[in-house]
């Protein structure tokens, strides 16, 4: 996989990411309520994720970067992040 690749694959991942929470947003305010949750996509997430982490040497290591980019760090809009970019990423993990 190219760097290019692993980048547009995040920023896809990000993009649906940002749509599921804008549509859980979107219901909560339909319906008057705060109890509604974002579409459970994990499964998709963890395969995709897994899929990318396949394109490094230490597979547990890139996986567990990764989710730290999504979760942790909000794709690199966490002020103070570690990973600031897919980029910053991407470099991170060829060092494993």
């Amino acid at each position: 996989m190219t760097k290019k690749d692993f980048t547009i694959s995040l920023k896809a991942l990000q993009t649906q990411y940002d749509y599921d929470l804008e549509y859980a947003d979107k219901l909560a305010k339909l319906f008057k309520t705060e109890d509604v949750s974002v579409y459970d996509n994990e499964e998709l997430y963890d395969g995709f994720v897994h899929l990318l982490a396949s394109n490094f040497k230490d597979k547990t290591e890139a996986e567990s970067q990764i989710n730290e980019f999504m979760y942790d760090c909000d794709f690199g809009r966490t002020e103070g992040a570690r990973l600031k970019s897919s980029e910053d990423l991407w470099n991170s993990l060829l060092d494993f």
